[in-house]
């Protein structure tokens, strides 16, 4: 799961996975993670993007990541707004950091669903 192609835009990093989703069954045993590498210090924008999936998506899905002033967990709503890219917030990170993003299934109510994370770089 921690696989995904990489592609570097001028001041965006895009990570895309294929769908992934956890099943509602196995949702508290699993995660999705996202692993782009910051390349350039800088305040990012954070957008994710999941679509439905066949069972119903959770409605209260941990996505933890870490940043220079410490971890950062954001609960989201996956039943919603899944189709089109979500902003989460600005963030800094600094050049050379991995950033591990991770959608985890523990706590949540239904799939876990991800496609795909972009951190676009702020001027």
């Amino acid at each position: 799961m921690d696989r995904g192609s990489v592609a570097t835009v001028i001041n965006c990093l895009v990570t895309f996975l294929t769908q992934l989703v956890l099943h509602p069954s196995a949702a508290n045993a699993g995660f999705i993670r996202f692993k782009p590498r910051v390349t350039t210090s800088g305040e990012y924008d954070l957008w994710v993007r999941w679509f439905p999936s066949r069972w119903t998506n959770s409605t209260q899905t941990p996505l933890i990541f870490h940043t220079p002033t410490g971890p950062q967990r954001l609960v989201l709503d996956q039943s919603q707004e899944g189709i089109k890219w979500l902003r989460l917030g600005a963030y800094r990170f600094d050049a050379g950091e991995t950033v591990d993003l991770t959608f985890s299934g523990e706590g949540a109510n239904g799939a876990v669903v991800a496609k795909a994370v972009a951190l676009v770089r702020r001027r």
